[in-house]
This record gives C-alpha cells, sequence and structure tokens, in this order.
C-alpha cells in the first residue's frame, strides 16, 4: 500500500509516499480514481527505507493527492507465465 504524495492529472506517473512492502511491475493497482486493471510498468524508490517514490502504470490515471492505493495481487496472466496454477 502507498498514498499518493501530489495530485495526477491524466498521467501514467503516480508519486508515493508511505509505502509499505514489496513493489515490483505487474502488480495490480487499485485505490479511488484508478481505472480497473491497471497494473505498475516500473518503479523508483527512494528516501529513507524506500518509502518514498513513484510507479508508472499501463494506462493514464487522475488522482486526487493523498489518497490511499493498494499495490498487489498479481494477475493471473504473471502466475501462468511462472508456470504457477491458480486455483480460485
Amino acid at each position: 500500500s502507498a498514498t499518493t504524495s501530489a495530485a495526477v492529472s491524466n498521467s501514467a506517473t503516480i508519486p508515493l509516499d508511505n509505502i509499505n512492502g514489496r513493489l515490483q511491475t505487474g502488480l495490480i493497482v487499485s485505490g479511488v480514481g484508478i481505472s480497473a486493471g491497471t497494473t505498475v510498468s516500473s518503479i523508483f524508490q527512494s528516501g529513507d527505507g524506500n518509502t518514498v517514490g513513484s510507479i508508472t502504470v499501463n494506462a493514464n490515471q487522475t488522482i486526487a493527492d493523498n489518497v490511499n492505493i493498494r499495490i498487489g495481487d498479481i494477475p493471473s496472466s504473471v502466475y501462468l507465465t511462472y508456470g504457477f496454477e491458480v486455483i480460485t
């Protein structure tokens, strides 16, 4: 999870702070203002303990400042790429 550190207007780059957990490409991004099916394309982390940075996602977004977002849940296509079977 993380919080947007600035408003985003029709951009694929989302500035973050309060990053909690490990980020990786392919993870699903969700939260208020984030389109369904949005995934992480690239990551930049800095600051003390890598808690500040930004992610680039696969589609432009418009998101307010200080919005809590969830970054997680690897899409099933990623599991299948690595040979794992997803049972739901």
